[in-house]
C-alpha cells in the first residue's frame, strides 16, 4: 500500500507517465477501506489465520488478499486514461479489465450498473457490497476496484481473486454470533466468485499477469515499458510504510 500511495504522489504532474503495477501479497493480508471501522475485523482471528491487517488509501470494505492478482494504475487526472472524472475513468479502465477476462476465456462477463444500492450496506466485505458499476462473471462480482484522487493525481487499484474459497475472509471478521457468520459466508459465495471458478483451464499468477499486460496493450493500443524504482524511491516508500502503514494510528484509526 505504501508503494501505491507513493506512486500516486509521483503522478501529480501532467508530464508523468501512467504506471500499471501488478503484484501479489506475501504473507496474505486483510485490507480495510480508508473509511471502514476497525471493529469490523477481529485481529485475533486474523492472526490465527496468519493474515496481516492494513488499511488501504482508497475506500470500500474489507478484502482478503490471497491467491489473487492485484493491479494498480497511477496517472495524472488530465491524462486521457483518467479524464472525465471517477465514473468515466473507471468505465474506460474497465474495458481493459474485461479484455483481460476474455483473454483468460472467462465466460459470462459483464460490466453493468449495480441493481443494489451502493455503499448503503453495513456488510464489512468488499465483494459483498455493490458498486455503481461492477465487473461480473455469471452474475457474480469477480473484480473489486477502488479509486482515490489527490493533488491532481489518480490511483485506481483492485483485487482479482484467482482461486480459493472466496468466503474465507469471513473467518477474520467480527459477527455477533455463529449464525450471523454462517449467513455471511453464504452471502459472499452467492455474490462473488474467482477466476478459477469460471475457467476451463488452470490459472496462476504469472499467466494472469501476462494476460493483464496484453489486455492493456491491445485495448488502448499502447506499449508497456518496464519501470524500476530507484534507491530514493525505495527509501521514501520504506519511510511511508514505517510511519503510516505499519502503525496503529493509521490501521486502527477509526
Amino acid at each position: 500500500m505504501a508503494v501505491d500511495e507513493y506512486l500516486l504522489t509521483k503522478a501529480n504532474t501532467a508530464d508523468t507517465m501512467p504506471i500499471l503495477r501488478l503484484y501479489a501479497w506475501d504473507p496474505p493480508c486483510l485490507s480495510l477501506g480508508q473509511g471502514q471501522k476497525f471493529q469490523d475485523v477481529d485481529p485475533l482471528l486474523a492472526a490465527r489465520a496468519g493474515w496481516q491487517i492494513v488499511r488501504r488509501p482508497t475506500g470500500g470494505k474489507a478484502i482478503l488478499h490471497i491467491d489473487e492478482l492485484t493491479y494498480s494504475i497511477t496517472a495524472h487526472e488530465d491524462h486521457w486514461l483518467m479524464a472525465g472524472g471517477i465514473l468515466a475513468s473507471y468505465q474506460r479502465i474497465a474495458q481493459a479489465l474485461l479484455a483481460f477476462l476474455r483473454i483468460l476465456e472467462i465466460s459470462g462477463i459483464s460490466l453493468e450498473p449495480s441493481k443494489a444500492k451502493p455503499e448503503t450496506s453495513i456488510q464489512p466485505v468488499c465483494f459483498e457490497v455493490p458498486s455503481s458499476y461492477e465487473i461480473t462473471a455469471g452474475g457474480k462480482k469477480i473484480i473489486g476496484s477502488a479509486q482515490a484522487r489527490k493533488n491532481g493525481a489518480v490511483l485506481q487499484h483492485g483485487s482479482i481473486p484467482i482461486a480459493g474459497d472466496i468466503s474465507r475472509i469471513v473467518n477474520a471478521l467480527s459477527y455477533p454470533d455463529p449464525t450471523a457468520r454462517l449467513l455471511a459466508v453464504q452471502k459472499v459465495k452467492d455474490r462473488a466468485t474467482t477466476l478459477s471458478e469460471n475457467s476451463q483451464f488452470p490459472l496462476n499468477w504469472g499467466k494472469c499477469a501476462e494476460a493483464m499486460q496484453r489486455a492493456f496493450i491491445e485495448t488502448f493500443n499502447i506499449n508497456l515499458i518496464p519501470y524500476h524504482l530507484l534507491e530514493n524511491d525505495r527509501k521514501a516508500i520504506a519511510q511511508l510504510k514505517q510511519n503510516k502503514y505499519s502503525t496503529d494510528e493509521w490501521t486502527a484509526r477509526l
